[in-house]
C-alpha cells in the first residue's frame, strides 16, 4: 500500500510510532509535518488534494478514504 509507505517514511523523519486512529494533532505533528504528508500524498498518488477536503481529513485513517 503506497499509504503505509508514505507513513513508514515520516515515522523515521519524526523518529517516532505514529497512530493511524489519532488525529494529526494528537501525534504531535506540526504544520510542516502535514505539509510534507500532503505532497507525498499528491505526488504518490498524482492527485491533487483540495483545500476544502483538507480540512475533513483529520488522521490517516481519514485521508486512506478519502484517496
Amino acid at each position: 500500500m503506497k499509504l503505509k509507505k508514505i507513513l513508514t517514511k515520516l515515522e523515521k523523519e519524526v523518529d517516532k510510532k505514529l497512530d493511524l486512529n489519532k488525529s494529526f494533532k494528537d501525534n504531535n505533528l506540526d504544520s510542516l509535518d502535514l505539509m510534507s504528508i500532503i505532497s507525498e500524498v499528491e505526488n504518490e498518488f498524482n492527485i491533487t488534494l483540495k483545500e476544502k477536503d483538507l480540512k475533513k481529513i483529520k488522521n490517516f485513517i481519514t485521508l486512506e478514504k478519502y484517496i
